[in-house]
């Protein structure tokens, strides 16, 4: 991050990026000014008073370029609790009837969109201008293995360091996140 934008950086982005997979990293990318459907339905019993159950009707988030897409849930679940995205229900649940008289109510439809809570914008604000590359699978200069280094967060110098078949590491340097680290113990980190 340049002097030009130091007053987009919040103390705990550091920790925050730490804590990102590389599928939910390009999840918050992908949420940047736009937002996705996501439409469910849910059984009524009419004895027990009770819904059950969840069938997807429409799930508009683009999920191509995720590692593990079946994860989205889970994925959403972590970015909720960080506080950046979130499932959030558009409007009021829809009752849904039978088509036989008397109509009884067998269910509801509940409309959804995936979006960026405030706080989640303002973190990919300052961070996609030097992550985008990295987080949409852009090819760096670096070379693979090595910490590609994502400009900074105030004090911080950020990178991105492979870590594992699937996996990147997002953090500072030099703070036991990346390869760098063997440099400055004089062997690898333990």
């Amino acid at each position: 991050m340049d002097s030009k934008r130091v007053n987009e950086a919040h103390p705990a982005y550091p920790v925050l990026i730490r804590q990102l997979s590389e599928d939910e990293a390009k999840i918050l990318n992908s949420l940047d000014h736009q937002q996705f459907d996501y439409v469910f339905t849910r059984d009524y019993n009419v004895s027990t008073a009770l819904f059950s159950g969840m069938k997807v009707e429409v799930d508009d988030l683009p999920k191509g370029g995720l590692t593990f897409p079946e994860n989205i849930q889970f994925y959403f679940e972590h970015l909720d609790k960080l506080g950046l995205a979130a499932i959030r229900q558009q409007g009021n649940q829809e009752p849904l009837f039978n088509s036989t008289m008397p109509r009884t109510q067998i269910g509801v439809r509940v409309r959804c969109k995936y979006t960026l809570t405030e706080f989640g914008q303002r973190f990919v604000r300052a961070c996609v201008g030097v992550t985008a590359s990295v987080l949409t699978g852009g090819a760096g200069k670096d070379a693979p293995g090595e910490p590609r280094s994502l400009g900074r967060i105030g004090q911080k110098e950020m990178a991105i360091t492979p870590h594992g078949k699937n996996r990147m590491i997002f953090g500072p340097k030099n703070d036991g996140c990346g390869a760098n680290d063997q440099d400055q113990r004089g062997g690898h980190p333990q």
